[in-house]
């Protein structure tokens, strides 16, 4: 199998996205519409006589450019259908990206060497319904939502785009400082790009019109995708992230059989997923450098 490089403006966006979209193996993050707000300069890998293709987001600051895993996303997919055979792909991936790269630092579904690092994501399937979705839950998961549910909470689903992220911004950006506003704008521009792709949902948890908790999912089909969220830190006592949550899912709950929680190998957002159901899926660290991006140590307390 030969594999011919594209730029950005050669790259078919239609047939592109249509795989994305057609493809659950395939995370959400690479759509076109995504890599074009996360990456600084993006181009792709395919395969010359199959529609079979790797995003290849790079830094051109660098001598010799750099290959890295832009924020916001959890892995670099292979993107094609999901009956297309793609290990032969994979392993010309491997000979192709240290001759293009001096440098890579990324995610992927597959590891470039014996010594790639195995990291965890969160997943639950299959699901049947809102009953198949609560089953899932812990103990101590049920009592928060039940907690919360006695407050007298509501959901406003794609209004007050602007105060949902800036609670976001507040909270995240006092537990990582490297987080900037342009990273927050950066999120703020997948929320409202994602929205015109009918793909995207901000959701507020409110009182007495007081946004209490955030979140940001992306659909596909029958796919749930948290991106982020966050909670004002009383109101995570209370339970305001569970609250959140299970309210979210009822609302989603007749249109999905998956919900990808996107992340993480932080224990205690790790924990959070699990505890509304989450089993651990494994993706890889690949690198061959030790020149750390800057996006990749915000990465890094993200996911």
């Amino acid at each position: 199998m030969e594999l011919i490089y594209l730029k950005r403006d050669q790259i078919d966006t239609e047939k592109w996205n249509q795989l994305v979209n057609e493809n659950p193996k395939v995370s959400v993050s690479n759509f076109t519409w995504f890599l074009d707000i996360i990456s600084e300069k993006w181009g792709a890998y395919k395969a010359k006589n199959e529609d079979i293709y790797f995003p290849l987001p790079y830094l051109s600051g660098v001598k010799n450019k750099m290959l890295y895993q832009p924020i916001f996303s959890r892995v670099l997919s292979v993107v094609a259908s999901s009956e297309a055979n793609i290990q032969n792909f994979i392993g010309q991936l491997k000979e192709r990206i240290p001759k293009d790269f001096k440098h890579y630092w990324f995610h992927a579904d597959f590891p470039m060497q014996s010594n790639s690092t195995e990291r965890i994501y969160q997943k639950i399937e299959p699901l049947d319904g809102l009953e198949s979705i609560r089953s899932n839950y812990s103990t101590n998961a049920k009592r928060q939502i039940k907690k919360y549910a006695e407050s007298d909470s509501e959901l406003l689903i794609n209004s007050n785009i602007s105060e949902g992220v800036d609670l976001i911004k507040k909270v995240l950006g006092e537990k990582i400082p490297e987080l900037k506003n342009e990273q927050f704008e950066i999120l703020k521009k997948l929320v409202t790009t994602s929205m015109k792709e009918n793909g995207g949902f901000l959701i507020n948890l409110t009182q007495k019109s007081n946004i209490k908790a955030a979140a940001f999912f992306i659909k596909r089909d029958r796919d749930l995708v948290f991106i982020k969220g966050a909670a004002h830190e009383d109101e995570l006592k209370k339970g305001a992230m569970y609250g959140l949550m299970d309210q979210s899912f009822e609302h989603f709950s007749e249109q999905i059989t998956t919900i990808d929680f996107d992340g993480s190998n932080i224990e205690s957002v790790a924990e959070f997923y699990k505890r509304l159901g989450g089993k651990d899926h494994i993706y890889f660290e690949n690198k061959n450098t030790q020149k750390i991006p800057i996006q990749y140590s915000i990465i890094k307390n993200l996911f």
